[in-house]
């Protein structure tokens, strides 16, 4: 810091306080002191970082410092992003400092190539603190293959843990991932025998999880898995504290290019069965209405095998009549509801499969090249992203992985429409932050995201969708339960819901507390707001309360059309207008009937 601060930045975020001051040691050289008064809601909101470094994929970094604390406190370092959106180049090393000076060593292995990187060295938001930082360094580093008194004769090699991976010459750290890899796939290979051969076993033996194993690995088994969470509960603290923690309120349907469903679809293997065996976008996100009819679309589309939700809820208590926590789905009336028509949708076919495969290749050899150069890592081991799918692909055609062919390329699509091969799914997303998806079949029309005050004309049905609490969010969908199609139906089902909630559930701004939503009968709407939310002690009590939604359904008939709501165990409740003209019926729902879902007949 001979230049002060000259070529570094410092950060101070959201409530924290510090200052940073280059100051001279009683030791006789330059520090940067940084002194953290106020904490923030996140550890990283006081870091400090040195941008405009070009790194290399595969190259490691042995980066040097000298620093002190004035009480024992941990700090991270890592390469990450000097630019959007951000992203880690290298695994992250935590430090224990001490009030005496030490110098420190680490080596980053860069999973990428950038123009722009930058040294990041944060969480010094986690205590209030002075810390003292002096002599950085950064070069770039072969590694060794063999630390001092370890011996592959002797089989006294140590552990690579992940701070000193990178330190590692490149044959070095082959080997050890070669080694990691076929101790992995001699334990499933061996478990899978004893399971089948010794104890007879009939039932299907799966792994658990490609993203946590990789695909060649788990395609040994009888069935492929995987699971995904849009923005599971996040914990800044002690895991799993019921006091501290936070959800991001968003939702997924915005998010054409960066959501579960390409996070899913790259891990499935040609030729194996695939299941989903955990999905949820978990409470209090107001946009969970989305979370069933999403999936089965796409798994329908994909032409998976199974697909369950997390979880259908806690123990006990069976008759709450509120949602109990993150994941409840039994006392969630948007989810329950929803599952009647993701039942039509991927076991009934209400969504046929894409017409077109597309492969992306992905041999042994393959996933341990990305892993030893830390292009892979805990939780997202390789799978078709890393080799080249582009996210949008599975919102188009089938994907998956193929273990010994090539990958096979298909067109992009030439709008911010993203419609399937087949023509009956759309994500539309045209008007930024407003994205609708629509699914549009014989027996399957669905409306998911921002679909109110919208008209929607679907061949011979039409829609109109009135405003909601949510700037227009919500649900509509009609399933036909009797009949060929919309063309000739008897029975059909109608679903329209939008937010859901407890009564008295208060959700709040994670950092600040201010109160985003009361939940009650009096709501007339919803903030926009989707940042991170918590409702940590304020869940509310029963009964749950979900938003109906104002919708105009016109029918192809002039005659013999009735409806009814209904109620909560799905028996008839209350007729509702039916006007005929011409060779058109017009059926009205609405908020008097104080329901999500409805039953229409022709006679």
């Amino acid at each position: 810091f001979s230049k002060g601060l000259q070529g570094w930045s410092v950060e101070v975020h959201d409530g924290a306080s510090a200052s940073y001051d280059v100051v001279d040691t009683p030791e006789g050289f330059r520090a940067l002191m940084v002194r953290v008064e106020e904490l923030g809601s996140e550890k990283w909101h006081v870091q400090f970082s040195y941008p405009g470094i070009r790194v290399v994929e595969g190259k490691s970094y042995l980066v040097s410092f000298k620093a002190r604390a004035d009480r024992e406190t941990l700090v991270f370092v890592s390469l990450r992003q000097a630019h959007e959106p951000w992203r880690a180049l290298s695994s992250r090393v935590e430090l224990l400092l001490t009030p005496e000076w030490r110098n420190y060593t680490v080596v980053l292995l860069a999973a990428e190539s950038d123009e722009n990187a930058r040294l990041d060295v944060t969480n010094l938001g986690a205590v209030k603190a002075t810390y003292y930082f002096a002599d950085f360094s950064l070069r770039l580093y072969e590694g060794i293959s063999l630390k001092e008194g370890e011996s592959l004769e002797e089989g006294s090699i140590g552990i690579f843990t992940l701070d000193e991976y990178g330190s590692r010459t490149l044959n070095a750290r082959r080997d050890w991932v070669e080694f990691l890899w076929s101790l992995e796939e001699r334990y499933f290979r061996e478990m899978y025998t004893y399971l089948k051969e010794e104890l007879g076993v009939k039932a299907l033996v799966i792994g658990t999880i490609v993203g946590c194993s990789t695909p060649n690995i788990m395609a040994m088994l009888d069935v492929v898995d995987s699971h995904a969470y849009w923005h599971h509960p996040a914990f800044p603290g002690k895991p799993w504290d019921p006091s501290n923690w936070y959800v991001i309120n968003d939702p997924m349907v915005n998010h054409p290019e960066e959501n579960t469903i390409a996070w899913l679809a790259a891990k499935r293997v040609w030729g194996k069965p695939f299941t989903v065996t955990e999905y949820n976008h978990p409470a209090p996100n107001m946009y969970d209405a989305e979370t069933a009819l999403v999936l089965a679309t796409y798994a329908a589309l994909q032409d998976w095998d199974g697909i369950f939700l997390f979880d259908y809820g806690s123990l006990g208590n069976w008759d709450s009549r509120r949602i109990r926590g993150y994941f409840d789905i039994d006392q969630h009336p948007a989810k329950m509801a929803s599952l009647i028509l993701a039942h039509a949708i991927f076991v009934q076919g209400g969504v046929p499969p894409a017409e077109k495969a597309v492969s992306y290749g992905l041999s042994r050899e393959g996933e341990l090249e990305l892993i030893v150069e830390g292009r892979a890592s805990s939780w997202w081991l390789p799978d078709a992203l890393r080799v080249g799918m582009k996210p949008y692909m599975p919102l188009l055609h089938k994907v998956g992985v193929s273990l010994n062919g090539s990958t096979v390329t298909m067109e992009e699509p030439a709008s911010r429409v993203y419609r399937s091969d087949n023509g009956v799914v759309a994500w539309n997303c045209t008007e930024e932050g407003r994205c609708f998806i629509l699914v549009n079949s014989s027996r399957v029309i669905a409306l998911v995201g921002y679909v109110g005050g919208r008209s929607f004309k679907l061949g011979s049905v039409e829609v109109e969708v009135g405003e909601t609490l949510l700037n227009g969010f919500g649900v509509v969908a009609m399933i036909v339960l009797e009949g060929g199609g919309f063309e000739d139906w008897s029975r059909m089902l109608v679903v329209a819901l939008g937010y859901t909630g407890n009564t008295g559930m208060e959700i709040r701004e994670y950092e600040t507390g201010r109160v985003v939503v009361r939940v009650s009968t009096d709501l007339r709407e919803v903030e926009e707001y989707h940042g991170k939310i918590t409702c940590s002690g304020s869940w509310g009590r029963a009964p749950t309360l979900t938003e109906g939604i104002e919708v105009v359904v016109k029918l192809p008939e002039a005659r013999g059309i009735r409806a009814w709501s209904l109620d909560n165990r799905g028996a008839k409740a209350e007729e509702v207008q039916v006007s005929c003209e011409e060779e058109r019926c017009t059926v009205k729902l609405g908020l008097k009937y104080r329901t999500i879902w409805y039953l229409v007949e022709r006679g």
